[in-house]
């Protein structure tokens, strides 16, 4: 997560942390479940590419089209998108990803409200 919002209540690890250690492993976390929340646009889909690159069983926390249809009113046009395309991504969420290129469309996460972002994690580790 990216948002100074829900920085306390979940653990953060940021793009930049991602860059700082390139592609080498974080060893506490390779026997880790690791769930990624970022912003629904193109960026954040690239970042959780990239970090799939890396921890293979990162699992997206809301980042599917049902949330950004759902949120849609909240949601902005995206300033600039990625230029390459993430090469990881379910087809969920390569669905996501086409109807974001085709609407320039973004919804930032701390515009979706933190009790729908605390059940849907809720859900997720319940599962596990």
């Amino acid at each position: 997560m990216d948002s100074s919002r829900h920085s306390s209540r979940y653990p953060d690890i940021n793009r930049d942390g991602i860059r700082r250690h390139g592609s080498r492993r974080v060893e506490w976390l390779v026997n880790s479940r690791i769930l990624y929340f970022g912003d629904l646009d193109t960026h954040g889909l690239a970042i959780l590419s990239d970090l799939r690159k890396i921890y293979s069983p990162t699992e997206n926390v809301m980042m599917d089209a049902k949330t950004f249809m759902r949120y849609r009113h909240l949601a902005v046009s995206e300033p600039s998108q990625v230029k390459r395309m993430p090469d990881c991504l379910t087809e969920k969420e390569l669905r996501l990803l086409e109807m974001l290129c085709e609407t320039k469309g973004r919804l930032e996460q701390k515009r979706i409200p933190i009790k729908e972002i605390n059940h849907a994690f809720h859900i997720l580790l319940a599962s596990n």
